[in-house]
C-alpha cells in the first residue's frame, strides 16, 4: 500500500467508509452525527508530471443523533442523477434518503408499529435491484418499497416464536447478489449469531452461532457460496461455506479488543479479504492460502500495513475502523479513529486525554495492488471463490 492522499484531522472519529457503486465518490460518517461526502478527483501536478488522485470534500450533512448505519443506492451511477442518493439511519430518527448531488433531503422513511411508535433501525440494506429497503430492529426487519416509502411497509419477524435459534438486535445485513433479485439475505445480531433467510418465502435457511459477542459486519462472496462475518471483541474474521455451515471454513486474524465496529471488504473476485484493526494496521489475506479445518495453523497475511501516525513516528497509530476497495481501480480508502475518554488528573481539577493515546481521525486514499492472477498454491483447498 502506498499513501496517495490524506485529509486533515477531523473533530471526532470516523465511522467506516463506503465507495459509491460507480467509484466516483466515498461516503463516511463521524461520531458527532455528521455525514461527509467526498468525490474522487485528479489533482493537476503540471504538464511535466502525472496527475495525482485525491478525495475532495463536497458535502456535509448532520443527523440530530449518532449515526447507526449508512449506505449507497446499489444502482447509483453519476450519469443518472435520479439514482444518486444514499440512506442514513440514526438514533431516534427515521431512515433519511439524501440526494448525493445537492445534499438535500429527498424523503424520510419511518419504521412505525401499529401504535405509531417509531423504531430506529440499527442497520439498513437495499436489495440489489434497488427496489426494497430493509431496516433491522429487535428480532425483526422492516421492509419498505422505496417508491412508496413509509406508506408501504411491513415488519418481518425473524425470531421463531417456537424457540428458534436466531434472535436479538439485527445489527448488520448483506444480500446475496448471485441469487438474482436479493431474496437471500444474511443478518447479523448483537446476540452473536448470523442467520441466512429467504425473504420471499420468509423462511429461515440456516444459522451460524458464530461469535461470542455481537456481530458487526457480514458480507457474501461474489459467488454467493461463502459468507464472511466479523464481530465485537472478536480476534478473527470468520468465513462460512453456506453449503455446510457447521464450523467456519476460515479464520483470518485481526485485532479487535472492544465494541468498536471494525469493518472489512472483499476484492471484487472474492479472492482477497482486507480488514482494519484497532492496532491501526490494515491486513489483507489471500483466501486461497487460508487453512481449512481441522488445521489450526494461522492464516498467512498477504500484506499488512500501518495507517495513521505510526507510518511516520514510533508510536502506534489509532484504530483503523474502516477500509474499502475501489470497485474498479487499484485503490483503497481507510478511515481511522476511536473514542478517547478523558482521564482525571490527580494534580489538577482538569480532565485530559491520556498522553499514551495517539489520536488520529482521518480519511486516507491508498494505491493497493491485489494480484487476482497470482498462482494458487498447490496445497490450497479444492474450491474456487472466483
Amino acid at each position: 500500500m502506498d499513501l496517495i492522499w490524506q485529509s486533515a484531522q477531523a473533530p471526532s472519529c470516523f465511522k467506516n467508509v463506503r465507495w459509491s457503486p460507480d467509484g466516483t465518490c466515498a461516503l463516511t460518517a463521524l461520531d458527532d452525527g455528521s455525514i461527509d461526502l467526498y468525490e474522487l478527483r485528479h489533482e493537476d501536478q503540471g504538464a511535466a508530471e502525472m496527475p495525482r488522485l485525491r478525495l475532495d470534500h463536497v458535502c456535509r450533512r448532520r443527523e440530530p443523533e449518532v449515526v447507526y448505519d449508512y449506505l449507497w443506492n446499489p444502482l447509483m451511477t453519476s450519469q443518472d442523477p435520479a439514482t444518486c442518493f444514499f440512506c442514513t439511519t440514526a438514533r431516534d430518527q427515521p431512515v433519511h434518503i439524501w440526494d448525493a448531488f445537492s445534499g438535500q433531503l429527498r424523503s424520510s422513511i419511518g419504521a412505525y408499529d401499529n401504535g405509531d411508535d417509531l423504531y430506529a433501525c440499527l442497520s439498513i440494506g437495499i436489495t440489489p435491484d434497488g427496489a426494497t429497503l430493509y431496516g433491522g430492529v429487535s428480532n425483526g426487519v422492516f421492509v419498505f418499497d422505496l417508491e412508496r416509502g413509509s406508506r408501504d411497509r411491513r415488519r418481518w419477524t425473524v425470531k421463531d416464536p417456537d424457540g428458534g435459534d436466531f434472535y436479538g438486535l439485527v445489527s448488520c445485513m448483506a444480500f446475496d447478489r448471485a441469487s438474482g433479485h436479493g431474496d437471500i439475505v444474511a443478518l447479523g445480531s448483537y446476540s452473536g449469531m448470523v442467520g441466512v433467510f429467504d425473504e420471499k418465502s420468509s423462511s429461515h435457511l440456516l444459522t451460524m452461532p458464530s461469535h461470542r459477542r455481537g456481530v458487526t459486519s457480514v458480507k457474501f462472496s461474489p459467488c454467493g457460496l461463502y459468507l464472511w462475518s466479523g464481530g465485537r471483541c472478536e480476534p478473527d474474521l470468520l468465513c462460512w461455506d453456506v453449503r455446510y455451515a457447521q464450523v467456519p471454513l476460515h479464520r483470518l486474524p485481526r485485532v479487535v479488543g472492544n465494541h468498536q465496529r471494525i469493518d472489512f471488504d472483499l476484492e471484487r473476485t472474492g479472492r482477497y479479504v482486507i480488514t482494519g484493526g484497532q492496532d491501526g494496521i490494515v491486513r489483507a489475506y489471500d483466501v486461497m492460502e487460508a487453512p481449512v479445518p481441522p488445521s489450526t495453523a494461522p492464516a498467512p497475511a498477504y500484506f499488512q500495513y500501518r495507517v495513521g501516525p505510526g507510518l511516520y513516528f514510533s508510536a502506534l497509530g489509532d484504530s483503523c475502523n474502516g477500509v474499502g476497495l475501489h470497485p474498479s481501480l487499484p485503490l483503497a480508502v481507510t478511515t481511522s479513529g476511536q473514542r478517547h475518554f478523558p482521564v482525571d488528573d490527580a494534580d489538577t481539577d482538569e480532565e485530559r486525554v491520556d498522553d499514551d493515546d495517539v489520536v488520529d481521525s482521518a480519511i486516507r486514499l491508498w494505491s493497493v495492488h491485489l494480484d487476482a492472477q497470482r498462482p494458487v498454491p498447490a496445497s490450497s483447498p479444492d474450491y474456487t471463490n472466483a
